[in-house]
């Protein structure tokens, strides 16, 4: 059998396979905490059969992926804190893909990231104070780039 022919067979069932999955390790191997996390794949396959077909960056499983790494940072490592700011970086990552696609640096993702490093040094550092200075970095940004353009 072919991938092609393959393809077509588990494209339109693969819910029903991983619905299957998670209750046969339910039942047999009472595993129905850690297993619910398998239907994380359902819509992470069908948007990498999508980005594979099409290459468009816009169907790419990042927040999936992003909430997979916080469950695993949270669950395996007890590390819920500092891994939620990766969903701070959900816009970020669309920005982006639009500032490729288009090469307007109007849609890059200067106050996300100015957030997390503001976040991330007063969390770790404890530099709330001067922190905040970065915030200013935004509006010089966005002047600057409209002065060119």
């Amino acid at each position: 059998m072919n991938t092609k022919n393959l393809h077509k067979i588990i494209y339109p069932s693969f819910s029903i396979i991983v619905t299957l999955a998670y209750i046969l390790l339910g039942a047999f191997f009472n595993l129905w905490h850690p297993a619910w996390l398998i239907f994380l794949a359902i819509p992470c396959y069908y948007m990498l059969v999508e980005f594979m077909d099409n290459r468009d960056w816009h169907v790419f499983p990042y927040p999936i992926l992003c909430v997979l790494f916080f469950l695993i940072a949270g669950f395996a490592f007890n590390f819920w804190h500092p891994s939620w700011l990766i969903f701070l970086t959900i816009p970020c990552y669309y920005m982006m893909v639009e500032y490729f696609a288009h090469r307007d640096l109007n849609v890059l993702p200067v106050p996300i990231v100015c957030t997390i490093l503001y976040l991330a040094a007063g969390f770790d550092y404890n530099l709330w104070h001067p922190g905040w200075l970065i915030f200013l970095v935004i509006p010089i940004y966005y002047i600057a780039v409209n002065v060119i353009d």
